[in-house]
């Protein structure tokens, strides 16, 4: 008995010795906060504002004040802070940089001298004024990137996820063949069992606009008329934009968009027809359901520009949501 009673005790004394053992380690007199801060695509992110904050142990409200230390990332995205440590402060650090996502607050270590923290930041959806009779606006990346440049994803008419291959067998509204359509169909000779409903537009949880943007109100797959709105009011250029051929749609009020040509997919899954960019539209085509509508940019603007065309639906083609009127701009005049 006088064995497992020491033995007791000695396993007490271990586990408060550890449990106290970072309460009585002599902390650092200085910290030095370093790291790398990248965006979703590993690139750096230079002039990211960084705000050292501190909280002392009597500060039952739990109010952070800042230190007045700061620091900005270069041009490989890199930062270091360097400040002397109170052992009654516990600290953070503030990161923030306009057209990026809220970044959560990062918590420093008091008892580690040299401490590395990288970060990715997210880029904000960002829509632009074209100035436009409705007032839409566009936004300045397609689905699936944050480079106005970039291609991003493939969708088929009404998915909200691109996929390896694009085909009918693998299409969400069909049951397995463009006659046996499940959704959006209004002539049973195309409907699954004689099938029809009353849907011409696609349902927000069907809007790859809507589903793939952080925001849960507003964006959505264009309508053919805002299509229409925006090449009847902005002047078109075929141009490159880092390499990469697009239209550049330019309003009077100075602001434009870039739209990619990336081309489209189906059946094996590879990119074809890239000399155009084919993107969808936000209702199917009634004189035949098996078909929605989509606009296409191209070198030859006068042929195809303006116009509108109708692609089967299972096609992997790019999206570019707009934001109507009303959320979140709301002028006034």
């Amino acid at each position: 008995m006088k064995t497992i009673a020491k033995s007791i005790i000695l396993i007490a004394v271990m586990i408060l010795y550890g449990s106290c053992s970072k309460i009585v380690q002599e902390s650092p007199e200085t910290i030095t906060i370093s790291g790398h801060i990248t965006d979703e695509d590993g690139q750096p992110v230079e002039n990211v504002s960084l705000d050292l904050m501190y909280i002392t142990r009597m500060n039952l409200l739990g109010f952070y004040y800042g230190t007045g230390i700061h620091a900005k990332t270069d041009e490989n995205g890199y930062y270091s802070i360097q400040f002397d440590n109170n052992d009654d402060y516990s600290y953070r650090v503030d990161i923030e940089k306009a057209g990026y996502d809220y970044v959560q607050s990062y918590s420093v270590d008091r008892w580690i001298a040299s401490q590395k923290h990288d970060v990715v930041m997210k880029k904000k959806e960002e829509y632009i004024d074209l100035g436009l009779p409705s007032r839409t606006m566009w936004a300045n990346c397609n689905v699936g990137t944050n480079k106005p440049e970039g291609i991003g994803d493939y969708f088929a008419w009404g998915e909200v996820a691109p996929k390896s291959t694009y085909s009918w067998e693998n299409y969400i509204h069909c049951n397995g063949a463009g006659d046996q359509l499940t959704k959006y169909c209004n002539n049973p000779a195309y409907g699954y069992n004689h099938f029809t409903d009353t849907l011409t537009i696609l349902d927000r949880p069907d809007d790859a606009g809507w589903c793939n943007f952080d925001s849960n109100q507003g964006p959505q797959i264009p309508s053919k008329e805002q299509w229409q709105e925006l090449y009847q009011n902005t002047t078109h250029t075929w141009t490159t934009l880092n390499g990469v051929a697009g239209v550049r749609f330019e309003a009077s009020n100075g602001n434009s968009i870039f739209l990619p040509a990336g081309g489209m997919r189906h059946d094996d899954g590879n990119t074809v027809g890239v000399e155009h960019g084919y993107y969808w539209l936000n209702s199917f085509y009634t004189g035949n359901p098996t078909n929605a509508w989509n606009f296409m940019i191209g070198a030859d603007l006068d042929v195809i520009g303006n116009s509108t065309a109708t692609a089967e639906r299972y096609i992997g083609f790019s999206v570019r949501p707009v934001h109507p009127y009303g959320w979140p701009f709301c002028p006034t005049n």
